[in-house]
């Protein structure tokens, strides 16, 4: 069997006689690992490197032996990573790696790491890169299958005035419902509800963001955080 899909590069590691074992997340296919052919190793010195969005085909015999792919060919320009770029992209690599379940299609998910990693590609600024991670941290949760209900009030089923999130439901509060539980409720982010907001958020914003989604990733789907994400936690706290 020859799949053939648009991949993203979770992780690679050379192995003898040239050839490397390479990790990709697939839009249609889902987390799938193979082994990339020596013969091919000077286009794997070129393209596959962890965080690219490729063209990859997959070549596999059986269920139970591992593929073997053929090609990956970027579909644009690899951009390296600064420092910074970096602690981002890891971290979101490492949390779809522990979360997700192998060979298993993650279509709308895939499309957004794939939009999460041309936006940091597209930019330096560790505000915006930072707003745009947590935004993504927020589709690992729903496409999980544990999305925070943000727009309505489970209280008064009202759409204004949306100041709080339960961190028993996961729901959106009112600020006239949660004004006497306001010590027991996270604060809403803005950028939660407007994620086209002209306002650029603070650091203390998305810290805020980041404290939120990491109760939920907890409560539902790790013990722990890659410890990539807690750099980009120490960097925001150091913008403040």
């Amino acid at each position: 069997m020859v799949i053939s899909d648009l991949g993203i590069v979770l992780y690679t590691k050379c192995l003898t006689m040239g050839g490397a074992l390479v990790r990709c997340f697939l839009k249609k296919h889902g987390f799938i690992s193979g082994y990339y052919r020596a013969q091919r190793q000077k286009s794997y010195g070129l393209s596959a490197k962890i965080g690219s969005i490729v063209h990859a085909t997959l070549q596999i015999r059986t269920q139970r032996q591992m593929g073997a792919y053929v090609s990956l060919e970027q579909t644009y320009p690899y951009t390296a990573y600064g420092i910074v770029q970096g602690a981002f992209v890891h971290s979101a690599i490492l949390l779809l790696t522990t979360t997700l379940t192998e060979n298993e299609a993650y279509t709308e998910l895939w499309q957004s790491t794939a939009q999460f990693l041309e936006r940091v590609a597209g930019t330096t600024d560790m505000i915006e890169i930072a707003t745009v991670y947590a935004l993504f941290e927020l589709d690992v949760l729903r496409y999980t299958g544990f999305q925070l209900e943000l727009n309505v009030c489970v209280v008064t089923h009202s759409t204004e005035n949306i100041a709080y999130i339960s961190p028993r439901s996961g729901k959106a509060v009112s600020m006239q419902a949660g004004r006497k539980y306001h010590n027991q409720l996270f604060h809403m982010p803005k950028f939660f509800l407007h994620q086209e907001d002209i306002e650029k958020p603070s650091a203390k914003d998305i810290l805020n963001a980041l404290r939120i989604t990491e109760f939920f990733f907890k409560k539902h789907l790790l013990s722990s955080l890659p410890l990539p994400r807690q750099m980009i936690v120490n960097m925001l706290e150091r913008q403040q």
